[in-house]
This record gives C-alpha cells, sequence and structure tokens, in this order.
C-alpha cells in the first residue's frame, strides 16, 4: 500500500490540491494535478507542498520532491525528454513548479516564531535541476526492490 500525505492548508495557502492524496500513483490523477497546475493559485499551492520536502542541495531537494510527488509506478512511465518509449516528463506543468519549488523552497525558522524563511538552494540552475530530474526518473525502476530483483533474476539466468 502506498504512503499518502494529507495536504496542509493554512491562511496562506489556498490548496487547489486538498482532493488529491500524493504521491501521485496514476496517469488520471497526474492529469488532475496537470489541470489544477493551469491556474496560477495551483502553480503556487504545488510549489508550496513540494518545498515541504526540504533538501539542502539540488539532488537532495529533487528527490525528496519527487518522492513526495510521485510513486514509483507512474515514475517509471516518463522519462525526462520522452525517450525509450516513455512521455517526456520536461513537457508537463509540474516540472516547471517543480524547478521554482527547488530553486527557492521555504523551511521553518529555528527562532520561537517559526515564520517561513526563503532559502536559496545554491547553483540550482536549469541544467543542474534537469540532471537531477533525469537521473531520478532513470532510476525509478531501480526504487522499492527493483534493483535486488533484476539483480536475482540476473544471478538466476546466469547460473
Amino acid at each position: 500500500m502506498r504512503g499518502t500525505s494529507k495536504i496542509p492548508t493554512n491562511k496562506y495557502f489556498t490548496n487547489k490540491f486538498a482532493h488529491l492524496q500524493l504521491p501521485i500513483s496514476n496517469e488520471e490523477e497526474l492529469q488532475r494535478v496537470e489541470l489544477t497546475c493551469s491556474i496560477r493559485e495551483g502553480n503556487e499551492d504545488l510549489a508550496h507542498i513540494m518545498s515541504l520536502a526540504g533538501g539542502d542541495s539540488v539532488n537532495e531537494a529533487v528527490n525528496l520532491m519527487l518522492r513526495k510527488l510521485l510513486t514509483k509506478d507512474i515514475s517509471m512511465e516518463y522519462s525526462l525528454k520522452g525517450r525509450q518509449n516513455k512521455r517526456a516528463f520536461y513537457k508537463l506543468r509540474i516540472y516547471k513548479i517543480l524547478t521554482d519549488a527547488v530553486r527557492v523552497r521555504v523551511k521553518s525558522a529555528t527562532h520561537t516564531t517559526f515564520d517561513a524563511v526563503r532559502v536559496r538552494v545554491k547553483s540550482a540552475t536549469d541544467a543542474d535541476i534537469h540532471k537531477h530530474v533525469g537521473r531520478w526518473l532513470a532510476v525509478a525502476g531501480d526504487r522499492e526492490g527493483g534493483r535486488k530483483k533484476r539483480n536475482v533474476l540476473s544471478e538466476n539466468y546466469v547460473h
């Protein structure tokens, strides 16, 4: 069973995604998210949700945000540019929102008022984000025991 999370709301956050459970597990859910992202408030809400995943580097932020956003099954249907008979992730609205969320993510401050503080991730260039998203999608099949299963199958085939 996939882990789902209830999406938070507060007075600064309209939450157009309250009806969805993350991570997205199928194409129908992904299309609903894409439709919700077609309005500006939807973009801001999804960027906020993704930014809550955190990460201290571009690689870590991309990994945490995509893990929060997509299940293994749906991520295996995409590659960054649509190669190997997969769909192109970079053409989705959520890709643009992800790049924005990686660049500027919101963290809770360590002081007692817990004000939101904007933290710039160092060297979050388009090329850097592009590279890490592509790599994350490319190894989607290895998640949740996929690599171990593949290694066992290849050992059985060799012997």
